[in-house]
């Protein structure tokens, strides 16, 4: 049953069936505890978007993600799109990735456009705060005549 949800799952990949293909890995998955299924249901998930999911998965077999140079891209781009900033940063501390130069680049991109973001939203959440307090205030002054 293994190997025919295999199969199955890796016909519906090649067709862009991402769903089906997710559903055939994870029956798979569940059967059997293997590498290959447990890369396979991660790469369907991250097709489809489902990156919280894809790194529960990958967690169960973190090993093969970091050791497998051609499996590092999958693993970088599931902590990428989460934004898990520390996990890169630790999984770019080893310096044995196999695009490292690539990797660090899209690391240093997503980390600034995210600290960007961020500083804008922290100075509009200032911003309300202060016209907050002003209106705080003047509801005192009400208050006391």
């Amino acid at each position: 049953m293994f190997e025919r949800y295999m199969k199955l799952g890796e016909a519906a990949f090649g067709n862009e069936e991402y769903e089906e293909a997710r559903d055939c890995f994870e029956e798979a998955y569940s059967l059997k505890n293997d590498p290959l299924a447990n890369l396979s249901l991660v790469r369907s998930l991250t097709k489809l978007k489902e990156f919280k999911s894809a790194y529960a998965i990958i967690l169960e077999n973190k090993r093969i993600y970091i050791e497998e140079k051609s499996n590092q891209s999958v693993y970088f781009e599931v902590l990428l799109q989460l934004t898990y900033f520390l996990e890169i940063e630790k999984l770019l501390a080893q310096k044995s990735l196999v695009n490292q130069q690539d990797f660090e680049k899209a690391y240093r991109i997503a980390k600034d456009y995210h600290l960007m973001v961020y500083k804008e939203k922290f100075k509009k959440l200032e911003l309300d705060l202060i016209i907050f307090d002003i209106e705080v205030l003047f509801l005192l002054q009400i208050i006391e005549k």
